[in-house]
């Protein structure tokens, strides 16, 4: 058996700094992550601390998740921006009612205005950064579902239908083969 490695001790000053890191992000594997520490010690210390269930975040963290959601659009882009647990703003964006926007939306509003203004699909899509395809969908007003595009408003049709099968039993001879043979040739 190899012998047992010894343990890292961490210093006070590193310390001090994965908690006001744990602060920043509210995750510990987050935190961990960004310093380079191993993740179970620095879990078992937050834990000790009582730091890591139900994390508290500063009103100014989510005023500030607040104005770049406006400002993106999307609760995973400014969470990531931010360095901001996903699954924490999402909690905070739907309980203040909002839902996130695909940023792509942005691009669609645009393609549409120049479009309007005469530019030709090829010409918009090229402007916003988007695909021909994309410029297809929007101009037609279709969104792609599962591979394919379909209406937005046009319900799903039933693909999948319930079948009951069932299993005819053979059916019971009354007499022997042979006899049913024998029977055959007289008549």
């Amino acid at each position: 058996m190899p012998p047992k490695r010894p343990y890292r001790t961490y210093t006070e000053a590193e310390k001090a700094g994965f908690f006001l890191t744990l602060d920043r992000l509210g995750n510990v594997g987050a935190a961990a992550r960004e310093l380079g520490f191993n993740h179970s010690t620095w879990h078992a210390w937050a834990v000790s601390t009582g730091r890591t269930a139900g994390q508290k975040h500063t009103k100014d963290q989510k005023d500030e998740f607040f104005t770049v959601l406006e400002r993106m659009g999307s609760v995973s882009v400014a969470a990531r921006d931010l360095g901001l647990n996903r699954t924490t703003c999402v909690s905070w964006a739907r309980t203040a009612g909002i839902r996130s926007i695909h940023p792509g939306v942005k691009k669609r509003e645009e393609f549409l205005r120049l479009r309007q203004g005469g530019a030709s699909r090829k010409e918009a899509a090229t402007a916003v950064g988007a695909s021909r395809k994309s410029g297809y969908l929007w101009d037609n007003g279709l969104i792609q579902v599962n591979g394919r595009a379909v209406n937005p408003d046009s319900q799903e049709p039933a693909y999948k239908h319930e079948v009951t099968a069932t299993v005819a039993e053979p059916p019971v001879l009354e007499s022997a083969p042979e006899t049913l043979v024998a029977d055959c040739e007289q008549q």
